[in-house]
């Protein structure tokens, strides 16, 4: 019988950990689990004793993620041994890191009231997050009858101003803006569109419906 001990940092308190084996079955190497070993006090698992009829093969004490209090932390190992000396393993249990998935809203806005067909007109608006943070620098597109027909970048407060041209045919335009979402580091913005605004006829009138 060997004495394992683990020291868990940082130091808690209800760590659950599980002995694994690994076995050659056909000379293929296979994981199995064998026991749950005590769980921590003060950042300590054990010391235990421990033996099995395999001393040769490769073991391994696993900690499974895990919640402690209001944290989850990632899974962790110790490293692989074998059943013939004491062993004592440090072992780092770091905090999961979430993603959070924030909402954001986009508008447009189109200048000027009217426009002559294949004339210059403006679309600008702001780009925003649901918490109110300043969403960064984004790329906002220009959807024309739900074609992107035109993007920009927004700046770091979320606001985009681009001129483009007007249609030429004699027709009804539907015009809106989309954002198609982005994931930061820990974050991943949602993805938004805007209200339409139509653009109509030969004498473009612009209105929000």
């Amino acid at each position: 019988m060997v004495t394992l001990t683990v020291n868990i940092n940082p130091p808690l308190t209800g760590v659950r950990g599980e002995m694994w084996i690994m076995l050659l079955v056909g000379g293929v190497g296979y994981w199995y689990r064998l026991i749950n070993v005590p769980t921590s006090v003060n950042g300590v698992v054990g010391p235990f004793g421990y033996a099995d009829g395999y001393p040769f093969n490769i073991h391994q004490i696993r900690f499974p993620e895990q919640t402690i209090g209001n944290v989850t932390y990632e899974a962790a190992e110790t490293n692989g041994f074998t059943l013939y000396e004491n062993w004592t393993f440090d072992v780092i249990l770091n905090p999961k890191e979430e993603i959070i998935v924030v909402g954001t809203s986009i508008n447009l806005r189109l200048s000027p009231s009217t426009v002559e067909p294949n004339g210059v007109f403006t679309w600008s608006g702001k780009l925003g997050r649901a918490d109110g943070v300043d969403p960064g620098i984004q790329t906002i597109t220009l959807l024309l009858n739900d074609t992107a027909v035109g993007s920009t970048t927004c700046d770091v407060n979320g606001n985009f101003s681009v001129t483009s041209m007007a249609p030429s045919a004699q027709a009804s335009y539907s015009y809106r803006t989309h954002f198609g979402g982005a994931t930061l580091k820990l974050e991943r913005l949602e993805a938004s569109v805007s209200p339409e605004i139509m653009h109509w006829g030969i004498i473009a009138r612009l209105r929000t419906s």
